[in-house]
Parts: C-alpha cells; structure tokens; sequence
C-alpha cells in the first residue's frame, strides 16, 4: 500500500525539519513573498464543446489547478481540454464548468460543494477533483485531510448520485523549481504522504477513481511563477483522465 510506503519517508522529512527549521522558516516566508500573484486565467467559467445539445457535462473543481493560475487564457485549463477531447473522441457536445479557487484546502472547499451548479440536463456527470497542494503547504493534518476528502467526495455524490469522480493526485514537487531545498523535500514528503490518502480514499468509495500524477508533467512544464503547471501540463493531465474516463478505470 503506498501510505505505509510514503510513512518512512515522511519521518526522514520530519527529522530533516527538526534539524533545518529555522532554514525552513525562513525558506517558506521567502517563497510566499517572492511567488508572483498571477490570479486565475481569464475566460468564461464555462462552455459547450460541439454544437450539438450536449449529453455530457464536465465539472472541475477545486485549487488553482482547475482555476487555470498561471495560464493566459481558460481555454488551455484542464476542464475544457478535457471537454474538448471527449468531445472529438465520442462525436457530440460536451458541456463543461470550472470551480477552481487558488489557495483553497479541502476544509475550504466543503462548504462550497452546495454552491456548485446542478447539471441535470446532461446524462452523464464527470467531476474533476484538484485538492491537496495547500494542505501540504497550509500543514493540514493527516487526519483531518482523509475526513475532509471522505466529506468531500460523500457530500458531491449526494449532488450527483450517479457522477464519475476523478480526483487528480498531487504531483511530485521535486519539480516544483520554485521552491528551494530543503524545503522542496520536505513538502515532496508530505505531498506522497496525502497523495496516497487520495488514492486510499478513491479506492473504496464508489464510482471515484484516482489518477497518478507524478509522471504527468515534470520542471519543463511549469509556468512561469514556477509552482504551477503550464498549459502543456494541462494537456497532459487531460489525455490521462480521458483514458480513465474512456477505460472505466
């Protein structure tokens, strides 16, 4: 199981904290203040791919993955790319919305679930989840984290009885060129550590899948404040839920 895997790794990152604390501090004060502000990419919050009335509706929902930080236009998010894919890939119209806030943690996030809009006029929901980075970096703790997601992931099934849930894993912030050693080993640890919650947690709740995404996109694919994905990162997480969409897995 990768949580008792990701366990050891997190005590050697506890004890590289203790000894290198006061660097840390200093470190994470430094990278809030040095991260540029580049606010959420512009564009409507929601579409239809295709002309047809669309069957399909695509939901994304969550941090600044979904809200697109970093990009210049909306349309190179991963919830229309993904939308635009299904689209060309099934031969009608997708529907598509983002829900994406920068900065949120999963306890942020609950309290917006009943805010999310109905799609009712679609047969089948896909929901895209993107949580997990702040938590690393907001220091959430473990547990609080696996009850959270659990509430999370009950309280969008209420909504959509019959949704696919597909809650993208938190990559692998060693390629994060925008955080410095050691802190980048310390929230890589951490990172592993929730990252094997979600998948934990996508393998017994029904209809949830979980999706790896530490081979998704690497240091070549940041934007340019470096700490967010770039649009080809995008893409690539994109191509990767298709294929969990398409393969039911």
């Amino acid at each position: 199981m990768r949580l008792l895997r990701a366990i050891p790794g997190w005590w050697l990152a506890l004890l590289l904290a203790v000894l290198t604390f006061p660097v840390l501090l200093l470190q994470a004060r430094k990278l809030r203040a040095e991260i540029p502000r580049v606010g959420a990419a512009p564009g409507p919050a929601s579409g239809v791919v295709g002309g047809d009335p669309p069957t399909v509706t695509v939901l994304g929902f969550g941090d600044s993955v979904i809200a697109g930080t970093g990009l210049g236009r909306v349309e190179d998010t991963v919830t229309p790319v993904l939308a635009a894919a299904l689209a060309e890939r099934r031969g009608g119209a997708v529907a598509w919305s983002a829900h994406g806030v920068d900065g949120d943690k999963i306890a942020d996030m609950l309290p917006r679930v009943p805010l999310l809009p109905r799609t009712s006029s679609t047969s089948e929901v896909i929901l895209l989840v993107s949580v997990g980075v702040n938590d690393v970096t907001g220091l959430t703790s473990l547990l609080r984290f696996q009850t959270g997601l659990f509430d999370l992931i009950t309280g969008l099934h209420q909504r959509w009885p019959r949704a696919r849930i597909l809650l993208m894993g938190l990559p692998s912030l060693g390629c994060f060129a925008g955080v410095p050693w050691p802190l980048r080993t310390f929230m890589g640890a951490r990172a592993r550590l929730l990252d094997a919650v979600v998948e934990r947690t996508a393998e017994i709740m029904e209809h949830t899948s979980h999706l790896d995404m530490h081979a998704r996109f690497d240091a070549s694919m940041m934007a340019d404040d470096g700490v967010h994905p770039d649009a080809n990162a995008h893409r690539s997480i994109a191509e990767a839920l298709l294929q969990k969409v398409e393969s039911r897995g």
